[in-house]
């Protein structure tokens, strides 16, 4: 099979997000019996479009988080700017959060979305092209049972988080249906003891409470990563294979700078 490489964004192989859904991606199954469309389609699903989407995310964040870590040492350096003997209070602002926020939780939804045609390469599914993670661990447990750890896994991401970046997209796009309302909320002030201080951007749905954006958002990216590559392992493994190998793990401190992939093959002599 030929891969074929073609520089889809400003980031390169010492990311980690492009590092672990490339190379290690094309690494790997090349040691599992797809046949060569198989794997033309799961190393271009990733690299065309999870990839793409991921670090669309990644960039939005780490964008708003140097902005507000500008605006956090401007008001240590500052402090609150006020005017009209102090009854009127300046607050620092993300310039276009809103929107930033909402292309942030489109492409979060959209590469669990495209992630989903890798079940259907490997497996012949019929999954329909959406989020629906709910659908993808009935298939699991229809067809591996409920303590497979493939199953195990699904469970786990769509209780834990997958359904919140679904919700919270879904509340952007029709707002006050099923899944409510997203808050968004720029810089604020909150009072302790009469004292003003500035609360940093945050966001919840309905009446849960507030969280940052910036930890949520880097969250939700590290378990998107950790995810796919980790749920595409589990799906290889499923596959009868006449070579005797194993998917090891690489230690933190020992992936290249240059590519710290997370994955790799070895054989399996026992």
């Amino acid at each position: 099979m030929k891969f074929h490489f073609q520089q889809i964004s400003d980031y390169g192989t010492k990311n980690p997000i492009v590092a672990r859904l490339s190379l290690q991606v094309k690494d790997i199954i090349q040691f599992f019996p797809l046949n060569e469309t198989q794997k033309e389609n799961v190393f271009g699903t990733m690299c065309m479009h999870v990839i793409p989407r991921m670090m669309t995310c990644y960039k939005i964040n780490e964008e708003i988080g140097g902005e507000i870590i500008k605006c956090k040492e401007k008001n240590n350096k500052d402090g609150i700017l006020t005017q009209s003997q102090g009854q009127t209070l300046t607050l620092p602002s993300i310039l276009n959060l809103n929107e930033r926020v909402e292309t942030f939780l489109y492409n979060s939804k959209s590469a669990l979305r495209d992630f989903i045609k890798i079940f259907n390469v490997i497996f012949n599914a019929t999954l329909k092209k959406e989020a629906r993670y709910d659908l993808v661990y009935k298939l699991a447990k229809g067809e591996f049972g409920e303590k497979d750890n493939l199953t195990k896994v699904l469970k786990q991401n769509y209780d834990l988080w997958i359904q919140q970046i679904v919700k919270m997209r879904n509340a952007v796009e029709h707002p006050g249906g099923y899944s409510g309302h997203l808050q968004i909320h720029n810089f604020r002030i909150t009072y302790i003891n009469s004292k003003p201080f500035i609360v940093e951007p945050s966001w919840h749905l309905n009446g849960a409470p507030a969280t940052p954006i910036i930890v949520d958002m880097a969250t939700f990216i590290h378990n998107l990563l950790t995810f796919c590559e980790e749920t595409l392992i589990l799906c290889l493994q499923k596959l009868n294979n006449k070579f005797p190998i194993k998917v090891v793990e690489i230690p933190e401190n020992e992936r290249r700078p240059e590519c710290p992939v997370r994955f790799r093959v070895t054989m399996d002599f026992k």
